[in-house]
């Protein structure tokens, strides 16, 4: 019976969450194609007929799993929204993907090897660089049509990365009680009003 369209898909996503919670418990380095397929309850055989090889499945996760895909996928109502609104949508949605069980995991597994493992390294930079961008041109837009003050897009992208990666790593790395004592919503309010406002007073009248 010929494959659809679905269930290849379905299969593809088997993999992938397999792939996950393997890169999760072994890490990158260590984990081999016969260990997903046996994750996936495949033959090791079957995963090269989706994913040439095993960096090709790390990029697939980053890109399919991570904030990117949030990013790119934002319909055009949200992204008309005011951006303290928007803004903090976005920090609150990032937070709750970034901190769920199964992606801090992988993150405390994958992080010590994508900044020492010349072969996944380019993945993590890639995706930093295609959030700050797809940030940037948010930026710009609302710049040019009047809804923010004109300055560098791409400084003020970095800027809000920066200090969500901030949260993230002081929280799920460090384990700091001064991070962890506040909620996403709480975490998203400061971000956004900094962002946005800044830190002088704000006029009376």
């Amino acid at each position: 019976m010929a494959r659809t369209p679905k269930v290849v898909e379905d299969r593809r996503q088997q993999i992938l969450d397999a792939a996950m919670r393997v890169f999760a418990q072994k890490g990158f380095v260590r984990a081999t194609n016969k260990d997903i397929a046996r994750e996936a309850e495949i033959t090791p055989g079957l995963i090269y007929h989706y994913f040439t090889n095993k960096e090709a499945l790390l990029k697939d996760i980053v890109e399919e799993r991570s904030p990117l895909n949030l990013v790119r996928s934002l319909p055009p109502e949200l992204l008309a929204l005011p951006p303290a609104a928007f803004l903090r949508f976005l920090i609150q949605r990032v937070l709750g993907m970034i901190e769920s069980e199964q992606f801090v995991q992988l993150l405390r597994a994958l992080l010590p090897e994508m900044i020492h493992n010349p072969e996944i390294t380019p993945i993590g930079s890639d995706l930093l660089r295609q959030i700050v961008e797809a940030l940037s041109n948010y930026f710009q837009v609302k710049m040019q049509c009047g809804d923010l003050r004109s300055i560098d897009a791409l400084q003020a992208a970095q800027t809000l990365l920066g200090c969500i990666m901030g949260f993230v790593l002081r929280r799920q790395i460090l384990r700091d009680p001064l991070a962890l004592r506040y909620s996403h919503e709480q975490i998203a309010d400061a971000i956004t009003d900094i962002t946005v406002y800044g830190l002088l007073p704000r006029p009376t009248s």
